[in-house]
């Protein structure tokens, strides 16, 4: 499986675990205001739904949202075909209908899925062979203002190619180095994934994978308790480090296949930052190189 194809699954989960599209006519929204999604290249008319703070996309009062995932280095094609039945069934929910359509001039596909906890979630594929973006919207399926409103920003939504979009523009850190062995290759949500040339990994047996993952945790055992799920580990008291006067985790572990995988926890308050690096070959190097890129993350001041 692609590691793109990948993402969808992770968004489908999210908005699973987080809190039939009619064919009438929308009213125009021409001369209305539009509000682009930060780190996107997608905006949507003005609404009761407002730009969220913990996620990349638009929420309201009523715990509905759309979310907002953006395949920079992907294309329609390769994405529009995994998004199919088996996906769904695997994921636990049941489709209630499906359509292929344009979106702003670009292809897309719709599915709409009914899942077991009662909530209704659309799901939006649209690009071309350049890029792919993936909404994902959810409301509870007695909520039929949330309904009707998602229904309209999504027939609605506009892509501007033309926008200059900073990766990091939501997340909680920087990258501040002069170190440039990884390059951003695409993000989903609060994942964001880096290659040696930030293009897709073109030998997956070879080339390094390379991931930073943050978040907020509950309480503050929840970071020695986080690092002791990445590494199946009881006791991780001798990787346990510090950055920047704030405790860290930081160790470089055998796995079954021969492979190497480097981690660094790193904690602010209760948010957390995570970076994952597996060494596919010429271990020794690729690990250095992982700490050489982890040592210019840096918490947003």
């Amino acid at each position: 499986m692609k590691q793109t194809t990948l993402l969808i699954f992770i968004v489908f989960a999210f908005i699973l675990n987080s809190c039939g599209q009619n064919n009438s006519k929308t009213e125009s929204i021409e001369n209305s205001e539009l509000i682009n999604i930060v780190g996107t290249k997608v905006l949507f008319p003005k609404s009761s739904f407002t730009e969220s703070k913990k996620i990349v996309g638009l929420v309201n009062a009523n715990d509905a949202m759309i979310l907002v995932t953006e395949l920079l280095n992907d294309s329609f094609e390769s994405q529009a075909k995994n998004l199919n039945k088996a996906f769904i069934e695997r994921s636990g929910g049941e489709i209630l209908d499906t359509k292929q359509y344009l979106i702003d001039g670009f292809n897309a596909k719709q599915l709409i899925v009914k899942s077991a906890d009662s909530l209704k979630i659309r799901m939006v594929l649209f690009g071309d062979n350049e890029f792919c973006t993936f909404l994902t919207a959810k409301h509870f399926l007695n909520d039929e203002k949330s309904e009707k409103e998602i229904e309209f920003l999504l027939e609605n939504v506009k892509y501007d190619k033309s926008i200059v979009v900073n990766p990091l523009a939501l997340s909680p850190f920087i990258i501040d180095g002069n170190y440039n062995g990884f390059k951003h290759f695409t993000k989903s949500q609060n994942t964001h994934f880096y290659t040696r040339d930030g293009n897709e990994r073109k030998n997956r047996e070879k080339d390094p994978s390379l991931a930073i993952v943050y978040g907020v945790l509950r309480n503050e055992s929840d970071f020695e308790k986080t690092f002791k799920e990445l590494t199946s580990l009881n006791d991780v008291d001798k990787f346990k480090t510090e950055r920047n006067g704030q405790d860290a985790y930081e160790g470089v572990f055998n796995l079954e296949n021969g492979n190497k995988r480097y981690y660094l926890l790193l904690k602010n308050d209760l948010n957390y930052i995570m970076i994952r690096g597996t060494a596919m070959e010429e271990h020794e190097q690729t690990i250095a190189d992982f700490k050489n890129f982890a040592d210019q993350v840096k918490w947003k001041k």
